[in-house]
């Protein structure tokens, strides 16, 4: 079985909030560091088989350094990781955990009635074909 590549950001392909959230990060992200995965796919099956925790997390996960990170740590990581003024927010950090994830899975429950959702995947653009991965 191959290793799960590095600095992987999985996301709900159905999801308009999180489909805005891929764009929004591949924008920013100029040197071209991360890939981008749906939930449900090879390398989110061969992943979750390692951290099965994480199983229930259908909205945002990135894998980094062998570290599987869900909700808003996934989040933070991905926005520190962009540099530039992105990287103010980890102060977020400060806050603890549980109140962060809290405030997180208020969100995340309601993505669908506030973001809307799609029918299909979004078709990946120029920019991503070379970023996505299976």
């Amino acid at each position: 079985m191959t290793k799960v590549p590095d600095n992987v950001v999985f996301y709900d392909g159905v999801c308009n909030l999180c489909n805005f959230t891929v764009q929004f990060v591949l924008k920013r992200d100029k040197k071209g560091n991360y890939l981008f995965a749906q939930i449900g796919g090879e390398n989110y099956k061969k992943l979750i088989k390692k951290h099965p925790e994480s199983l229930g997390v259908d909205s945002i996960l990135f894998y980094q350094d062998n570290i599987l990170y869900s909700k808003s740590s996934a989040a933070l990581k991905i926005l520190i990781g962009l540099n530039g003024v992105w990287r103010s927010l980890s102060v977020f950090w400060l806050i603890p955990l549980p109140i962060r994830d809290f405030i997180y899975d208020r969100i995340a429950s309601n993505r669908y009635k506030i973001f809307g959702k799609t029918d299909s995947c979004m078709l990946p653009n120029s920019n991503m074909l070379n970023r996505l991965i299976d």
